[in-house]
């Protein structure tokens, strides 16, 4: 299999790196973090919208480039070894992916080109409490064409700051599995922010008949999304570790153990 990034993909990796790196000093990330707000640039998060970087991996039908998972693997790893204080992998990887693959088209129009436009920000709710990940206990409940959720998860990354949720929940009339796209700001959806040795902006997600859109239906349906996840996941580690042995390298040759 031929991982090798042709030129739009390259292009959109290198874009991705210098944009994120220009916003991502030690200096700017210090005064983001000893702020009074979660660890969530929006400047740099407009600036994403508009050099095209989150549009990329938006369909074409939907104002995007539509680059795969190879390119969003090698954005997310710059974003990594910069430590970017963007809720890139959330909002690509958790939220567009399954949103891109499964919903309908009327919910797909509604939800990328927003997240293009840098107006809205995406995660999706995979933990729960001593819970699998692929066997949710949030149960949805079919309200005539439309569906109510109640439970929760833990952990939502980025659940803080986002403005809709994919959510992974059991089908209370057909025993089946589904995801669902909550929007945080709706009755019956309250969050509670996460403390983490990160710092980033986690939450608990407790829904209480909330509405909810079908993305998709079925465990593979489930399988499917939570395989990209890990898959994202891991390339903005690899860029984590990268800035991570960058740091001490460049420690190693200045420090001076004795004057």
């Amino acid at each position: 299999m031929d991982f090798t990034l042709d030129e739009s993909e390259q292009a959109i990796a290198d874009l991705a790196q210098q944009v994120l790196a220009d916003a991502s000093s030690h200096e700017q990330l210090r005064a983001l973090e000893h702020g009074s707000g979660a660890r969530f640039d929006q400047k740099l998060w407009a600036t994403l919208a508009e050099t095209g970087i989150l549009g990329a991996f938006v369909p074409a039908a939907h104002g995007g480039a539509g680059l795969g998972l190879v390119a969003m693997a090698a954005t997310l790893e710059a974003a990594g070894r910069c430590a970017a204080a963007v809720p890139l992998w959330e909002t690509l990887a958790l939220g567009v992916l399954p949103v891109a693959e499964f919903a309908a088209a009327d919910l797909a129009a509604e939800i990328l080109p927003a997240v293009a436009a840098g107006d809205m920000v995406l995660t999706a709710g995979w933990h729960e409490d001593q819970g699998d990940c692929l066997a949710p206990t949030v149960i949805a409940t079919r309200v005539g064409d439309d569906y109510r959720l109640t439970g929760t998860k833990i952990c939502v990354p980025a659940g803080m700051v986002a403005d809709a949720v994919v959510v992974p929940a059991a089908l209370e009339d057909t025993g089946s599995v589904g995801l669902f796209l909550v929007r945080t700001e709706r009755s019956g959806v309250a969050r509670e922010p996460l403390t983490t040795t990160l710092g980033d902006p986690q939450a608990a997600l407790l829904l209480a008949d909330a509405p909810a859109d079908l993305v998709g239906e079925g465990r593979e349906c489930l399988e499917w999304a939570y395989q990209r996840a890990v898959a994202a996941q891991c390339s903005l580690a690899a860029g984590v570790c990268a800035g991570d042995l960058e740091l001490i390298a460049s420690y190693t040759k200045e420090r001076k153990q004795f004057d």
